[in-house]
């Protein structure tokens, strides 16, 4: 587990700067990338690529989580029968 209770203090000015370094840097190689057709061919591909994964691994994840849902409510019925059987017997 990390542990939250650090001594170190890091001034939020220099979280701020570096943040905008490391921003304006992924900025440039982006633009770069962006200036060649071949890469945004191949960019546009892959973000293609990537949105007919990501729309197949939603609905397999939903298709899943209705299996689930539809196993724990017929836990749920089962566990309320069973209550009410036992408490016939009393």
């Amino acid at each position: 587990m990390a542990d939250n209770n650090t001594t170190k203090k890091i001034s939020p000015v220099a979280v701020g700067v570096a943040g905008a370094i490391a921003g304006a840097a992924i900025g440039a190689v982006a633009a770069k990338a962006l200036s060649n057709e071949k890469n945004r061919k191949m960019i546009k591909k892959k973000m293609g690529d990537f949105k007919q994964w990501s729309e197949k691994t939603l609905t397999e994840l939903r298709k899943k989580g209705d299996e689930v849902r539809d196993d724990i409510e017929e836990a749920v019925e089962k566990v309320k029968d069973k209550g009410e059987s036992s408490q016939n017997l009393n």
